[in-house]
């Protein structure tokens, strides 16, 4: 049956199947999410070039990276706040705009600090459209069937945007020069913008009323972490991503330093990790309707966890399809399965005016996650680096990243016991029993009721 839909942000008038205009409005906040993650990764097979060219010192390009990652971290509970109290998709919007100026301006930096100030702005813009992009998907989609479909596109989205990224900075480096992996953000940018106010309806603000009734909302009400399935799906979150981004940066560095690869060789070596995850988390929203998401969160991060301690012995001259393929084949199948996890336990229950809150929860667990990760990791390879004679070369820095791996593996690990032992299964409601109706004492002082969470 055909509806027609106002489209409150200018008056046009789209006549449309209902389920038809949630995927659009859903497409429009993916592909924004997508730009988002993508920005994580596309610059890392860049950065050996953007070195050389802006005169970075040995220690600072890594802020290329980090100054993103901990900016859009940093700022993502404030931006999923915002999004409650002002408005999804004026936040999502705002966001887009000022995602898009900055990529220009880093795209022309002439100067190595002035990359690293645009990087961190670029990260803060992204921090209100992450947010608000996700608290959109879960006030457009109700629980259930459609929403773990939807949650499990939009892990294909956390993950596959990453791997993307290294295949996209690759082909753009060595084809268009490194300035375009920003550059491409601009027409993108541009267009989405234009989209989000036409398709993306203006939701209602979820907490103004209660902000009007008392004092201010608090930034993050500490009352959500009694709920232990999303406390456990932020830190299993958070554990995760920290592997994950360590992963990529290893990886990335192993191909180009040790086995000089060009960056797009490096992009390419990447290809399978989308592909297989998109097909998995594609697949994974059917199991977890019909077995719920503890125990795919339980065994996704121990398959990262086998796929990471494959690579852990990686040699100075190595075979791709034998020292590394494997291990890039099995991550992405643990991957699709930990991510929609992960989301249908982080936002399972959770008010819709605490939909924003919820999505800036799980979506800075990631980031800093991967933030504190990224550190933890590459220090852990560059402190066992330099305990190694200095004229071993390569074989000092593959025993470096090797060692690293197999802290990543540890930290991914980690994931899976907080599954086990956090996460709290919701149990579906029991059968109705129309002749014998239950006691009223039962619902008395059973508040939760029988969807609660054990």
């Amino acid at each position: 049956m055909l509806v027609c839909t106002r489209l409150r942000n200018g008056g046009s008038l789209v006549a449309m199947n209902n389920q038809q205009s949630k995927w659009l409005v859903f497409a429009c906040v993916a592909i924004a999410q997508f730009m988002v993650i993508l920005d994580v990764t596309v610059t890392n097979v860049a950065l050996p070039v953007i070195k050389v060219q802006l005169h970075f010192g040995n220690a600072a390009i890594g802020w290329v990276v980090t100054a993103y990652v901990l900016a859009f971290g940093g700022f993502l509970l404030l931006g999923g706040r915002a999004a409650d109290l002002f408005g999804r998709r004026r936040m999502l919007l705002a966001g887009m705009v000022a995602f898009t100026a900055c990529s220009l301006l880093a795209g022309i930096s002439p100067d190595p600090a002035l990359l690293v100030v645009l990087r961190g702005a670029q990260g803060m813009s992204a921090a209100l459209m992450s947010p608000a992009a996700l608290s959109i998907v879960l006030a457009t989609f109700g629980e259930g069937p459609q929403r773990n479909q939807a949650l499990g596109y939009w892990s294909m989205i956390a993950s596959g945007g990453g791997a993307a990224g290294l295949l996209l900075g690759g082909v753009l480096t060595s084809y268009a020069g490194w300035r375009w992996n920003f550059f491409i953000n601009v027409p993108v940018g541009v267009v989405m913008s234009v989209m989000i106010a036409r398709v993306v309806p203006a939701h209602e603000r979820g907490a103004t009323r209660a902000s009007e009734q008392r004092a201010p909302s608090p930034l993050v009400p500490l009352a959500i972490f009694r709920n232990r399935n999303v406390s456990g799906a932020n830190a299993a979150m958070a554990a995760i991503f920290a592997g994950n981004l360590g992963m990529f940066f290893l990886i990335t560095l192993y191909l180009q330093l040790v086995e000089h690869y060009s960056p797009i060789g490096t992009g390419i070596a990447f290809l399978p990790v989308p592909v297989i995850l998109g097909l998995v988390a594609a697949q994974s929203r059917r199991l977890i309707a019909r077995h719920g998401y503890q125990r795919y969160l339980i065994l996704g991060p121990a398959l990262v966890a086998a796929g990471m301690a494959w690579v852990c012995f990686l040699p100075v001259h190595g075979n791709y399809a034998l020292h590394l393929l494997p291990g890039l084949l099995v991550m992405p199948a643990g991957y699709g399965l930990s991510f929609p996890s992960a989301y249908a336990a982080a936002t399972s229950g959770v008010p819709a005016r605490q939909a924003g809150l919820a999505s800036g929860l799980i979506t800075t667990s990631q980031q800093v996650g991967g933030a504190v990760g990224l550190a933890v990791i590459s220090a852990a390879a560059a402190s066992y680096t330099a305990s190694l004679p200095q004229d071993s070369g390569p074989q000092a820095l593959t025993s470096g990243y090797n060692l690293a791996m197999a802290v990543a593996a540890g930290i991914t690990l980690l994931a899976s016991v907080i599954a086990a032992t956090v996460i709290r299964v919701r149990q579906p409601a029991p059968a109705a029993r129309p002749l014998t109706p239950p006691a009223p004492r039962d619902t008395e002082h059973h508040p939760l009721g029988s969807t609660g969470t054990r």
